[in-house]
């Protein structure tokens, strides 16, 4: 299953290395995605040290991601079956936006960052 929604509201958090997105101030869904503070500078087996959130932290954990792709207006997650059953049965999370081009290089910039070590699991498209 695809948990998706459009997101009118994203946050880059170069210093946190986070990224998230919302639907709006209103908006039920968001996204979180994170590097544990703890482990910024070295790989974990099952990406263990990067976060993830959908819509309230019982939806969230660490690790289970099988690939992130990112292009000019999706950001795309997919997940293991371990982390799918964290994030309520979905497979795939997909989250669409709108964005100028200052704003889509720092989010690329930040991902890379986030992914960092992981390189092999980021797709830019």
């Amino acid at each position: 299953m695809i948990f998706e929604f459009h997101a009118s509201e994203f946050e880059i958090d170069a210093a946190a290395l986070r990224v998230g997105f919302a639907e709006g101030e209103n908006g039920e869904h968001y996204f979180i995605m994170q590097r544990d503070e703890e482990f910024t500078e070295e790989p974990l087996s099952n990406l263990e040290n990067i976060y993830t959130e959908r819509d309230d932290q019982c939806w969230g954990g660490y690790g289970g991601i099988n690939q992130v792709s990112l292009n000019r207006n999706s950001l795309i997650i997919d997940l293991n079956p371990e982390m799918a059953n964290q994030m309520g049965g979905y497979e795939t999370i997909k989250i669409t936006f709108s964005t100028d081009n200052l704003q889509f290089q720092q989010l690329q910039k930040v991902l890379q960052q986030i992914m960092q070590d992981y390189e092999s699991k980021l797709n830019f498209v």
